[in-house]
């Protein structure tokens, strides 16, 4: 029997009940990853415990670290609250709860629409933290933890949440046929959803971006049906029950985060592709996409960009770098992806971010060879882009052997 449900069920010795042992408690919450080792090896593993979640964060494990790390917070969590947890669960054995059906969270189909479109589909999670608590605090099943069901482990706890709905529903006599084929869409929707976003992360492939974003769009509308029988079945509890009006707490930093995130958006996309372009591409992998983005796109449009055409220089690269050019094809073929694609694998501004570089350099070196800094750039770069025309090759090595 478990340890906590032993002091549950404990007399009380002078008139004070046992209390509940955090340290102990958090000890376990580490010691229970380790059962069945023996004794004398536990404290070598115990003392390998940070080692292990370096290594699993190392080979390219990180949800499984992850995951570890969030049952033991919420063990840890769940500490802090057992003294709590443990006199509201002798309340009950004294007074036991009385079968009356708990009414779900009710909100209004429009702000189901508005929270989950602003909030990029995080509303829902917030949604089943929410009836998650209504169970704990209806049924005052206490060992539930809404946190850990709604917010941290959502994506596994739908099914219970809608099984336990259903049975509520039939409980009253109210047809879910509508309700079950919702239900099905939204956890189908839902695990296709996680599978493309997974994908996308693993291989930094963006092609199917716009999938996933009608994904969770055909989700939410799911959703909506699903809340539409809460709302009726509060109803049927209570004739006077209406959705709740007044805006929660947890739902304004909900759309206050989703908007931090969404202004982040780009500058943290781009840190997360560079960080696999450096990962997935070795060295000279990387010098030969640069050099290919250089000499066949940034010269040709800064050049053009100044009303000077490039006609030989492109034709020279092509030559001079054949050999590299075919090793970088080859390359790429065995992951799927073209010159073009790799030029912006390193997130969308790097190519601009490259451009923008070299067309300094270019006003700069321009300026010394053909006038001064407050001369006509225009006039100077025409000049400019002209010699290294007729020079093709002897600049494309100089600057190859850099």
């Amino acid at each position: 029997m478990d340890g906590q449900q032993q002091i549950k069920r404990q007399p009380a010795t002078g008139g004070t009940f046992a209390r509940f042992n955090m340290r102990a408690f958090i000890f376990n919450s580490f010691y229970y990853f380790y059962h069945g080792i023996r004794s004398d090896r536990f404290w070598l593993f115990f003392s390998a415990t940070p080692v292990l979640t370096y290594l699993l964060l190392k080979t390219g494990l990180p949800v499984i670290a992850a995951a570890t790390a969030a049952v033991l917070a919420v063990r840890i969590i769940a500490a802090f609250r057992a003294d709590g947890d443990i006199q509201r669960q002798r309340e009950e054995n004294a007074y036991p709860p009385k079968e009356t059906p708990t009414p779900w969270f009710s909100v209004s189909l429009t702000r189901v629409l508005l929270f989950s479109v602003v909030t990029f589909d995080l509303y829902s999670l917030y949604l089943a933290y929410k009836n998650w608590q209504a169970v704990r605090n209806g049924s005052r099943e206490y060992h539930i933890s809404p946190f850990l069901r709604g917010w941290l482990l959502g994506i596994v706890f739908v099914i219970p949440l809608f099984l336990r709905m259903r049975k509520s529903f039939v409980a009253v006599k109210r047809k879910t046929a509508v309700f079950d084929i919702c239900a099905f869409l939204y956890i189908a929707l839902t695990i296709a959803a996680f599978a493309v976003r997974h994908y996308m992360i693993v291989n930094v492939n963006f092609s199917l971006f716009n999938l996933l974003i009608v994904l969770r769009l055909l989700k939410i509308l799911c959703l909506l049906p699903l809340q539409k029988n809460i709302n009726d079945y509060n109803l049927i509890l209570d004739p006077e029950s209406r959705p709740l009006k007044k805006f929660l707490p947890g739902e304004i930093t909900l759309a206050a985060a989703a908007a931090a995130l969404f202004i982040s958006y780009y500058n943290f996309s781009d840190r997360f592709a560079i960080r696999n372009f450096y990962r997935n591409f070795d060295r000279q992998t990387r010098n030969e996409i640069i050099n290919s983005y250089i000499f066949r796109r940034a010269y040709p449009e800064i050049c053009e960009k100044y009303g000077y055409r490039l006609k030989n220089y492109g034709q020279t690269f092509e030559r001079v770098y054949q050999k590299e050019l075919a090793s970088l094809a080859r390359k790429l073929k065995d992951k799927n992806i073209t010159v073009e694609e790799a030029w912006s694998y390193g997130g969308r501004y790097m190519p601009e971010i490259m451009s923008r570089r070299l067309e300094k350099e270019l006003i700069d070196v321009s300026g010394e060879m053909f006038g001064t800094p407050s001369s006509d750039t225009r006039k100077n770069m025409r000049h400019f882009c002209s010699f290294i025309d007729m020079s093709a090759e002897l600049v494309i090595k100089k600057q190859l052997n850099k």
